[in-house]
């Protein structure tokens, strides 16, 4: 799962990333709301984003 975090090779991260996403459903918890997600830019920081304040996530 480390890869999820260091890079973008879905064949390693693509696994852990659907075992989640079920386990979520089997225990009725909802997916996260992805949108604020896409305000960090991945090609910031080394894939990291630059550092905000958690208000930049909120949604709007």
């Amino acid at each position: 799962m480390a890869n999820a975090y260091g890079g973008f090779k879905s064949e390693y991260t693509i696994a852990p990333t659907i075992k989640v996403a079920n386990l979520l459903e089997v225990n009725n918890i909802g997916l996260p709301d992805l949108k604020p997600f896409k305000k960090s830019k991945v090609t910031e920081f080394h894939g990291w984003g630059n550092r905000v304040n958690r208000n930049f996530f909120s949604n709007e």
